[in-house]
């Protein structure tokens, strides 16, 4: 059955592997917030355009400078941050003259291109690491937690095995056994959007499977001679040990075919189990012979 759950979910992540999907384009954009703050996408050109009146279909000119056509018409923001924009003299409203020398009238513009940057943290038990894959039991979640230094997360998002990207609103619950692959990654909110991220992990719940046989029968008999052989099976995190316990003797830990010999003339039983990388524990199993 472990095997065949296995075998399942290696056919979806290839699956998706081959079909997973890449995130949507994302357009850079300016953000105003509810204070009247402008956060500008720093791989937008800037224009100034001038107005006398502040209703929205009002006549407007485009501002042009001839001084410096090379870094205008339009210009850039320089660097990060925020960015002023302001006349050296204040003016009164009222009287249309300079008010005070000394002030100035100052608009603030931030700049922003740098994406955010996401985290992904994975929860369960009984974590162990094999080559570079890390391997839980019991129930897992995967919580991202994504920062941006300057406008803002506008949101993130994530897909598991291949699956179409969706908006990340909490943490992913997995409790199938099998391997996992997912992707994730934010967008600010003046659309600088994150390189895509990947993660794997496997879940394991299942114990392993052990089988037994006799080897050197006598006459299809147990003889002094016959040794019985357990072989276990784990198809994910791996077989740790086998254990086994002759008739009501202590708990041994299988290292080698047991000799028939080493049980009491008349009828003898062994019980034995094997427990994976994981601690999952399989169910004891029974056998019974009759030493000839």
């Amino acid at each position: 059955m472990k095997k065949a759950t296995l075998l399942f979910w290696m056919t979806i992540i290839y699956a998706g592997i081959v079909i997973g999907q890449d995130p949507e384009p994302v357009k850079p954009c300016v953000f105003v917030n509810n204070e009247g703050k402008i956060y500008y996408n720093r791989t937008l050109p800037v224009y100034f355009w001038i107005s006398g009146s502040p209703e929205e279909n009002a006549p407007a000119y485009r501002l042009t400078s001839d001084s410096s056509k090379k870094y205008t018409n339009p210009m850039y923001w320089d660097c990060e941050g925020e960015h002023t924009v302001y006349l050296p003299r204040a003016v009164d409203t009222l009287l249309k003259q300079s008010a005070n020398p000394q002030a100035k009238v100052v608009y603030h513009v931030v700049a922003d291109s740098k994406s955010p940057v996401t985290h992904a943290r994975l929860s369960g038990k009984s974590l162990i690491t094999r080559n570079e894959v890390n391997f839980y039991s019991g129930k897992l979640t995967v919580a991202l937690s994504a920062k941006d230094a300057t406008s803002g997360i506008s949101s993130t998002y994530i897909s598991l095995n291949g699956k179409p990207f969706e908006k990340y609103t909490g943490p992913l619950t997995a409790e199938a056994d099998g391997e996992y692959f997912f992707a994730y990654y934010s967008v600010d909110i003046v659309g600088n959007q994150e390189e895509k991220k990947t993660g794997k992990f496997t879940l394991d719940n299942g114990a392993p499977v052990t089988s037994y046989s006799f080897e050197g029968l006598e006459d299809n008999r147990i003889g002094s001679k016959t040794t019985l052989v357990l072989k276990s099976s784990d198809g994910l995190s791996g077989v740790q040990a086998i254990y086994y316990r002759m008739n009501q003797g202590p708990e041994t830990l299988y290292t080698r075919p047991i000799s028939a010999s080493r049980l009491a003339d008349g009828k003898s039983s062994i019980s034995f189990y094997a427990v994976d990388n994981l601690s999952n524990r399989e169910k004891p199993q029974t056998v019974t012979g009759e030493l000839k």
